[in-house]
């Protein structure tokens, strides 16, 4: 597996190579006795996803877009076979020529939508966030069953379950063990970093993969169903969308 994710890498342009157990130490110490083999991955990089949502926040006020917080849409407002609109929760109409859907795990709760339109579930994810000072792990590190993405200040983000059901937003006792579990086996030194903060929240799962562009109904555009990919191809997404939007 890990020679066929270095191989891809290379034939597209990427820096990636096989490296041994001395190897990988060496890149970072931090790693447990367990390692047999890795790929290295030197031009691998990490968003900060909330920090990265305050600066798109602050760059939509900036371009003058009005941003309702606190409302719910009801239902699409459909004219003449075509969506014109959305209905908020007040029963006001937002009227527009076009709108796009970008409700995650939501959409296909969204009234209105068309039965066309593959649907979109929820797959909770659970995360733990341990603190050290001074931070002793520095590199993204994935293997089977979990990962660990330090931030460079001492958090260190751990990862995660894959959980079909439904919009429970629970962290559980397994969930919290399984990912701790993975996050110590990965670098040991983890077991004394102190354990600050858990959540969960539910990725977009479109059994086809993304939905990007026109739907069936005339003047509803898609960006949903991304998967656990939606930060990671938030920029490909809006372009996509943005050209399918003009060009109707």
């Amino acid at each position: 597996h890990l020679r066929d994710r270095v191989a891809s890498n290379v034939a597209a342009g990427l820096a990636a190579e096989l490296v041994d157990p001395a190897g990988a130490r060496a890149i970072e110490p931090q790693l447990g006795t367990e390692l047999t083999g890795a790929a290295w991955f030197p031009d691998e990089a990490q968003i900060d996803p909330p920090q990265l949502l305050r600066a798109l926040v602050a760059a939509v006020a900036r371009a003058g877009i009005t941003v309702k917080s606190g409302v719910t849409v009801s239902s699409l407002h459909v004219e003449r076979d075509a969506c014109r609109g959305v209905v908020l929760d007040r029963g006001d109409i937002l009227h527009a020529d076009a709108v796009l859907l970008a409700a995650g795990s939501w959409s296909s709760l969204v009234p209105g939508v068309p039965k066309a339109v593959p649907a979109v579930r929820p797959v909770r994810g659970q995360l733990v966030q341990l603190e050290e000072r001074p931070p002793r792990l520095s590199r993204i590190v994935f293997r089977a069953g979990g990962y660990v993405v330090p931030r460079g200040d001492g958090r260190i983000i751990c990862g995660s379950t894959m959980e079909d059901v439904g919009h429970r937003r629970e962290v559980t006792a397994a969930g919290v063990h399984a990912i701790l579990g993975a996050a110590i086996r990965i670098a040991p030194a983890l077991a004394q970093a102190e354990m600050s903060r858990v959540w969960c929240n539910f990725r977009p799962h479109a059994s086809g993969g993304p939905l990007v562009g026109a739907s069936p109904l005339a003047g509803l555009f898609l960006a949903t169903g991304h998967h656990r990919n939606g930060i990671l191809q938030a920029k490909i997404t809006a372009e996509a969308a943005a050209a399918s939007l003009l060009a109707a």
